[in-house]
């Protein structure tokens, strides 16, 4: 993505050959979600933010089309980037979560139909989700919930099955924020990204069980400052994680260099 002279948000592509073409201009934010098989993507336009685009591309073709999907949306401020829809695509490739800091939608994207999913309330505040992460399987939602505006008061981890239509609240050990979640290809675990309230620096990495719902910290000796801001990404085989580890200076929360480290994941 780029921005035009005009200030517009640009998205941009290209195949390999050093030639950048423009696939879109005027987008409403940068949340994008490409498909399944790799062949399309979906976006907002900042003239109709509550209806999805479909961008369907090719070596040959790109074509981009309003999708029948119609998403309630409201504008407080220019500056209100968290009204945007963020995407997450299921892995079947039919189903679209769309949400926001107002509400969650699964959307099917050849009929148009959505429905929304309720998060529950905290102290009469609805909740609402910061990142929603498809498992491999697609039968479950992991999804990041709090309330209010930030700063937020929490950030908890919430599971919704999409077979059963049942919820649930993952407690994790000293009542860490969740900042971030990546699924296991067995898509009965969870890895998450939490802070420590009693650490002045770095961040903790948890393995969610969903089975027995209980939570494991993962490498308790090491710092991982950053990564909640950028997240991290378990890989289809299973065997290795990746994610930001930026080295910050002795004693402070500034980032002095910022790298991808790759930690391999052993059968247990």
């Amino acid at each position: 993505m780029d921005f035009s002279p005009e200030n517009q948000l640009v998205l941009k592509v290209s195949y390999g050959d050093g030639k950048i073409q423009d696939i879109a201009t005027g987008l409403a934010s940068s949340n994008l979600a490409v498909a399944p098989d790799g062949q399309s993507i979906i976006m907002f336009s900042a003239k109709s933010r509550g209806v999805p685009y479909v961008v369907s591309f090719n070596k040959s073709q790109i074509q981009s089309t309003a999708s029948s999907i119609q998403l309630p949306y409201s504008l407080t401020s220019t500056t209100d980037y968290l009204s945007n829809y963020q995407v997450a695509w299921h892995p079947s490739g039919e189903l679209v979560a769309f949400y926001n800091k107002i509400s969650l939608f699964l959307s099917n994207i050849m009929t148009g139909q959505s429905c929304e999913l309720d998060l529950g309330k905290f102290e009469n505040q609805k909740k609402w989700a910061s990142q929603v992460v498809w498992s491999p399987n697609g039968r479950f939602l992991a999804a990041i919930t709090t309330v209010g505006n930030p700063p937020v008061p929490f950030m908890e981890l919430t599971v919704y099955d999409i077979t059963t239509g049942d919820q649930h609240q993952i407690p994790i050990k000293q009542n860490h924020d969740v900042y971030s979640v990546t699924w296991a290809p067995d898509s009965w675990q969870i890895l998450i990204v939490t802070n420590n309230p009693k650490r002045n620096s770095g961040n903790e990495l948890f393995l969610v069980n969903l089975i027995n719902g209980d939570s494991t910290q993962v490498m308790g000796n090491y710092s991982f400052p950053g990564i909640g801001y950028v997240g991290l990404s378990w890989s289809p085989t299973g065997k290795s994680i990746a994610m930001t580890c930026p080295i910050s200076l002795p004693n402070q929360l500034k980032i002095d260099k910022s790298q991808i480290c790759v930690i391999p994941v052993g059968a247990k």
